[in-house]
């Protein structure tokens, strides 16, 4: 296995995800994965099986973090930072052995982080509960956990239940592709939620809130704040399917 960094750069890491669509501390993570892609590819580890690893490291950190105490908060907080970054090794190798095809990028990864989501804010809720002592912490954890996966829920029922069909249907999806939403305000919602409520985006915001142990302020944000990105979705998905039907018909006319 003779690659350099830089080829392994060029083979897993160029061919991947748009750099505009990853927050700051994502690619700050995407220069240390390579290092450890280097490792794995020199084994017979798969894609799946990385990102089985990251998902328990991720879950046990969350634990620690839960505890309420600083001390494991950063153990906890030092364990997510493992996890995230070979959450970008398992799409790495898969990229360097030339798959075309697999379970991991549609199910495998998608469903590691539902269960992320699914379990850390409500994990998380539970600590800032035992920092406080007020009960209703672990209500907006739940709401957190909830409105999290409902906007990625949303998401992929959208992109799977509206685009796919029409796909099926018309043979094409350029009828329905033209929306005129790149906006400033879009925009700057988007580099908001890249950087504060994606996988690695909201880890500064857990890191300072664990250091000050003060969870209640994190949980309360994220219960808050994904609540209002969902409304925020469902209106605009709604929107936008208004504007397909519209348009679908059109083309066809």
């Amino acid at each position: 296995m003779g690659y350099s960094i830089k080829q392994l750069r060029e083979l897993c890491q160029d061919t991947g995800p748009a750099k505009n669509t990853q927050s700051w501390f994502g690619l700050a993570n995407r220069f240390v994965s390579i290092y450890f892609t280097k490792l794995f590819v020199a084994t017979s580890i798969t894609p799946n099986q990385i990102t089985f690893l990251s998902t328990i490291i991720y879950l046990v950190g969350i634990g620690f973090i839960a505890s309420g105490d600083k001390a494991y908060g950063l153990v906890g907080f030092g364990l997510l930072l493992l996890a995230t970054v070979f959450d970008a090794c398992d799409g790495e190798v898969f990229r360097f052995r030339r798959f075309k095809r697999g379970y991991g990028d549609s199910y495998v990864e998608p469903l590691s982080h539902d269960i992320m989501y699914g379990l850390m804010f409500t994990a998380i809720g539970y600590g800032a509960y035992l920092q406080t002592g007020y009960a209703w912490m672990l209500l907006v954890g739940a709401a957190a956990s909830t409105f999290k996966l409902l906007f990625r829920m949303t998401e992929t029922r959208f992109l799977h239940g509206v685009l796919g069909r029409v796909e099926l249907y018309y043979g094409h999806t350029d009828a329905v592709k033209k929306f005129n939403e790149a906006s400033s305000l879009h925009r700057l919602i988007y580099v908001l939620y890249r950087n504060t409520a994606t996988s690695t985006g909201l880890l500064f915001p857990l890191l300072v809130t664990i250091i000050f142990e003060r969870l209640d302020i994190f949980i309360i944000l994220y219960g808050v704040g994904y609540t209002m990105l969902w409304f925020g979705l469902f209106g605009r998905q709604i929107r936008r399917f208004t504007k397909i039907s519209k348009q679908t018909m059109e083309s066809n006319q």
